[in-house]
């Protein structure tokens, strides 16, 4: 049987949604697949919620919108709240900006954190790519376009002033894919089998300030969603001692590792 996927991307008006979904038809033209699409505009120009809605198949496509998503891509709270009921509970996945979403505890529906906007703006000065950051995490996770698709995608579909800066934002978010981790972290893995010590943090006193995640250089940090405190990700963590160090309420401590 041909393989069809349905993604739907969704988020408010002026985060580049529909340009993010262009992006990812025009991918999945260039791999070769029959694609359709829709998307939504409107009061989504002043701040509504909106989405693209991208289908991709083997095979010609009869009904050009998402029916349930196989993927959905969210970077708002409404959209989410609107749309996660639209995602197959059971195969599906949503990936969401881990800054602007707080997901809910869904049976059987995988849901995955990615820090688009924060790396934005931090390594790229620009929180208008976080789009193309969240678009490229997903490729890189699902494979549901290749990687060159999705490079030649942008650079025919974005215009020439914003090209090198889109570009980068997708090399970044194709690492940020938690199936793309092992190329991102290449160098950091050697520095991880060496570590000799690691951040331990007391819940207790964490009040969630969210500094310690901002300032690791690894994204190897989160927050715990509704509860107070963060959880380390001590596959990636190089034991920098950073987040230790900037603390304001002394949370995070250094323990040696005796190896």
């Amino acid at each position: 049987m041909a393989e069809i996927k349905q993604v739907r991307l969704c988020g408010y008006g002026g985060q580049g949604i529909v340009l993010a979904g262009t992006i990812l038809g025009y991918a999945g033209i260039n791999d070769g697949k029959q694609v359709a699409g829709s998307s939504t505009y409107g009061a989504a120009a002043r701040g509504g919620t909106c989405y693209s809605d991208v289908v991709i198949s083997d095979r010609p496509i009869i009904y050009p919108h998402v029916i349930k998503a196989d993927v959905l891509i969210v970077m708002s709270q409404r959209a989410y709240d609107k749309f996660v009921t639209d995602v197959d509970h059971e195969n599906g996945m949503v990936i969401y900006d881990e800054r602007l979403v707080s997901v809910k505890e869904i049976d059987n529906l995988k849901q995955v954190a990615v820090s688009a906007t924060e790396p934005a703006i931090r390594e790229l000065g620009s929180k208008q790519v976080a789009n193309i950051i969240i678009l490229g995490a997903a490729v890189g996770m699902t494979k549901i376009v290749s990687k060159d698709a999705l490079i030649s995608a942008i650079d025919k579909n974005v215009t020439k002033r914003f090209k090198d800066l889109n570009l980068k934002a997708a090399e970044l978010g194709l690492k940020l894919g938690k199936t793309d981790q092992k190329e991102y972290l290449a160098g950091a893995n050697t520095t991880v089998e060496g570590r000799t010590q690691k951040p331990v943090v007391n819940n207790a006193l964490c009040v969630s300030c969210d500094l310690c995640r901002l300032l690791c250089p690894d994204l190897c940090i989160t927050l715990r969603g509704e509860k107070t405190g963060i959880e380390i990700d001590y596959d990636f963590c190089k034991g920098c001692g950073i987040c230790a160090t900037e603390c304001p309420k002394v949370a995070i401590k250094f323990e040696e590792l005796y190896l």
